[in-house]
């Protein structure tokens, strides 16, 4: 009888656990150097506020970065609340500098619109694209190319 409720208390217990996978809900962590790239929500933006950005950050590039980047990918833009409540735009993504293509080390930058902009490389600039709704324009990978080859 003592074997008996212990192969039933056994089997009740197995019985409780299931078979069926565990399925991760956590969210996978980006890599330090790429913003996060989330699906972008329906927000939407004035057609010279991503020109803007472009703009900023293709002289910025011309103008401060030698030899400058070969190429850009997952350039996003988004926005979070101003410290007056107002829309921040921020455009974030990643370049491999000229002359480094084959390391293959993807850099990241943001360019942030402020009452003219600012623009960060490297690690820090992935810290300022953490907590933003990105606006749905697409990636601007190619528009960014783009200005920064008009500009050479």
């Amino acid at each position: 009888m003592r074997y008996f409720f212990a192969i039933l208390l056994s089997t009740i217990l197995f019985a409780a656990c299931g078979t069926a996978p565990a399925t991760n809900t956590k969210p996978t962590a980006a890599s330090p150097t790429q913003p996060p790239m989330v699906e972008p929500q329906k927000a939407s933006i004035d057609p010279t506020i991503v020109d803007f950005l472009l703009t900023s950050a293709a002289k910025d590039f011309h103008d401060h970065s030698k030899p400058g980047p070969a190429r850009f990918r997952n350039v996003q833009i988004g926005h979070a609340a101003g410290s007056d409540g107002k829309p921040q735009y921020t455009m974030c993504g990643e370049f491999l500098p000229k002359g480094q293509e084959d390391t293959g080390e993807w850099l990241a930058f943001t360019t942030i619109k402020t009452s003219g902009y600012e623009q960060y490389v490297g690690k820090m600039a992935s810290s300022h694209c953490q907590e933003l709704t990105w606006d749905n324009v697409g990636d601007q990978s190619a528009a960014l190319q783009g200005k920064l080859d008009a500009l050479r």
